[in-house]
Parts: C-alpha cells; sequence; structure tokens
C-alpha cells in the first residue's frame, strides 16, 4: 500500500508541476523496513524523472524510529543519499531519547499536535514548545507544528521560534485539483 502512495504522490507532484513544491508521505512501518524499500524507493524516483528527489519527504513515525533504532538510521541514510528528505512525526509523543535523535540524521521535526493546541492557556506546552524549536535550530532540523487550528496559534508559534506549520487553518485536507486552486491563490 505504501508503494502505491509513493507512487501516486511522485504521479500527482509531476502534475501540478512545482519545483519548488515538497510532497510529505507517511510511510508504514512494516514497509519502511523492509529489506526490499531502498530498491523501491529508486526505481519509483527513477520513474518519475519530472520530480526531484528533494521534492518528497518520507515521513516516519517517531515510535517506528525507536524500536529499531539501527534500521531507522540506515533507513535516513539511505533515503538521503537519493536525495529524498526525511521527517520524524509526531515528535515528542513517543520514547525517543536525545540520542536516538542525535543518531538519525534527519531533514525535518513535525512537533505533535498534542503541544500546539494548548500554546495559548498551557505554559508548560509553550516551554516545551521553545524547547523543541531551539533543538531543532541545534540539530539544523526544519521544524514542523502540527495542529494549527487559528491564527492565534500561528502567531503565538512564529513568536517562539517555530516558522512552518499544519493545520485547519492554513488548509483543510482538499483533492489533488482543489489543491491546484489553492496553490495559485496562496
Amino acid at each position: 500500500m505504501s508503494e502505491w502512495v509513493l507512487k501516486e504522490a511522485l504521479k500527482q507532484h509531476a502534475a501540478w508541476n512545482k519545483k519548488d513544491l515538497v510532497v510529505s508521505v507517511n510511510i508504514a512501518p512494516a514497509h519502511l523496513l523492509s529489506k526490499r524499500f531502498f530498491q523501491r524507493l529508486a526505481l519509483l524516483l527513477k520513474n518519475a524523472p519530472d520530480v526531484p528527489p528533494e521534492s518528497l519527504e518520507i515521513e516516519i513515525l517517531e515510535t517506528v524510529s525507536v524500536s529499531d533504532i539501527d534500521s531507522a538510521v540506515e533507513v535516513v541514510k539511505v533515503c538521503q543519499q537519493l536525495g529524498v528528505h526525511v521527517a520524524l512525526d509526531d515528535f515528542g509523543t513517543g520514547y525517543a531519547s536525545l540520542s536516538y535523535l542525535k543518531q538519525l540524521p534527519l531533514n525535518t521535526l513535525k512537533m505533535d499536535k498534542s503541544f500546539v493546541l494548548n500554546l495559548l492557556t498551557n505554559p508548560e506546552d509553550r516551554a516545551i514548545i521553545a524547547c523543541i524549536v531551539e533543538l531543532s535550530k541545534t540539530f539544523g532540523y526544519k521544524l514542523i507544528a502540527e495542529g494549527v487550528e487559528s491564527q492565534e496559534l500561528e502567531q503565538a508559534l512564529i513568536g517562539i521560534g517555530c516558522q512552518f506549520g499544519q493545520g485547519y487553518f492554513i488548509a483543510k485536507p482538499m483533492s489533488a485539483d482543489a489543491m491546484s486552486s489553492w496553490m495559485i491563490s496562496h
């Protein structure tokens, strides 16, 4: 199933014909850690010559990387050798230690929405977000806040130093055709 999703994402990216657009794809743990993942990903990229590899980002769950850190590190390195970026999704909800984070040569951290949703009312969540912002700067990771549901949240995140977000305030899920129109107007 994950291979089909990757193939369709690359096909849609080519149809949008926007070289600066990054398409993120969550990969199922079993698919990600399979022995054939690398070969299949390389073949999919070869069959999508109009899509720059760096415009594809593979998202792995924090819990996956923790369960088999050696395999996760290998996957990240091979993806990056192919030019593909790698994001650690739902950061902060799993059991990753800082040593795991140090071992994974990531491009992006996606901060879990559980911290973002209460940012305006919970000083502890604000402090955690500030720490994650600094951590991402230290490691050179792009940081994306999940769960940006209002302009107030967006402004608070920007004030703390988080420059990227995703959530219903930015855009709700949409079809590929609707996305084409949305990209033109935004």
